[in-house]
Formats: structure tokens, sequence, C-alpha cells
């Protein structure tokens, strides 16, 4: 069984709860990301992604901080961007993302540009992204990605 570290800034936080692999969160600051465990904090990161909304925002008008965080990534063993919508959700952006619809004339992206900018988010930083359909699905991949580290004993998967 494993701690899971959820950072302070984390505004809505999944629950993980349910999980028997979780014996626990403990809210603290996590250097990168949004979620790591206890133990292994140097070794994985998840950062979480509500909407593609948010998304867009961080690879917008944020970019220059998010990117700022990707590289402090860059020698993390296991990033994951968990994102709580489907791919569909992302590639028919700006539906479903949270946005007003009355400003939507004034983005930036469309759904093909940010699928294409998260492509070269994974390709340079090594970072993967795992879109899941809503917040508990999003809940499930974290338990399951920390419990592969876990069980990985360091030596990877």
């Amino acid at each position: 069984m494993f701690t899971i570290i959820q950072d302070t800034r984390e505004q809505i936080p999944l629950d993980f709860s349910f999980f028997e692999q979780c014996d626990g969160v403990l809210v603290d600051c996590v250097k990168t990301g949004d979620y790591s465990m206890v133990g292994y904090e140097d070794k994985v990161f998840i950062e979480r992604k509500r909407s593609s909304g948010e998304l867009s925002i961080n690879l917008g008008v944020d970019k220059d901080r998010f990117y700022r965080e990707l590289e402090r990534a860059r020698d993390i063993k296991w990033k994951y961007i968990v994102c709580e919508f489907s791919v569909n959700d992302l590639l028919e952006f700006p539906k479903k993302s949270g946005i007003p619809k009355n400003r939507w004339s004034k983005l930036r992206f469309n759904g093909k540009a940010l699928y294409g900018l998260c492509r070269k988010i994974e390709e340079e930083y090594g970072i993967q992204f795992v879109f899941c359909v809503n917040r508990e699905e999003a809940a499930e991949e974290i338990i399951k990605i920390f419990t592969q580290v876990y069980e990985s004993g360091n030596v990877g998967f």
C-alpha cells in the first residue's frame, strides 16, 4: 500500500478513499504536478486537468508557467497528465470546455491544435497524457499508475 501526496494548491481534489491500494492522502506541497507518492516524490508526478478549457489556458495564456513545470519534470521517471475528459472532448474543443460560448471567437486554439500540442509535449518531455471520461475514471487511472510504480520497486515498467 502507498500514500498519495496531494498538492496544497489542488482546488477540487480527487477522492481516493475507495481504493484499497491507497492507505491515505497527505496534503503537502508537491514540487511538480498535483499528485505524487510518499517516498517517490522525485520519481513520479501526475498533473491533473479538469477540462479541455483548463488545458487550453495552460497551453495558451499560462504557457510560460506550465512549460517551466514540464522542464522541472524532465528528470522524473514516471510523468503523466491525467485529463478528466476524453480525447474526443479535446478534439471537439471548445465544446464541453467550460469556456462560455461568447468567448469562443477569441480562442487561439481549436481541438486539433490542442491535440497536436499534447503530442508534442509527449515527445519533447516524455510525459504521457491519459484521457478519461470523468473524475472517477481519472482517480482510477491515477491509482493504476501509482500501483504500477509501487509494485515496480523502482525498476520501471
